[in-house]
């Protein structure tokens, strides 16, 4: 887990800690991203379908939006929302 060296220690200890509080969770599934079939949804399970939360979480603004992902928290499934929650607490 690659980070950047000019984050405040502190940063780096919490960023380190999510990590390891999340390395052992599965990913949900395609079919499992989002809780019911809407367009919006469809959407966002697009987005999400096949990318680990891992690939991006020293560089999470690279792949999420944070006002429309982030209104969009409440779509995710549960197994998706648990899934990806690290990414969206590594943007913070």
């Amino acid at each position: 887990m690659p980070l950047k060296k000019s984050l405040n220690p502190e940063i780096i200890l919490l960023k380190k800690r999510i990590f390891q509080a999340f390395a052992d969770v599965s990913y949900p599934g395609d079919n499992k991203i989002v809780s019911h079939n809407c367009s919006e949804c469809e959407e966002l399970a697009d987005k999400f379908r096949d990318k680990h939360w891992k690939d991006w979480f020293d560089k999470p603004l690279d792949f999420i939006t944070p006002k429309h992902d982030y209104d969009n928290l409440s779509s995710f499934a549960p197994e998706a929302y648990r899934f990806y929650l690290p990414l969206f607490l590594s943007s913070c």
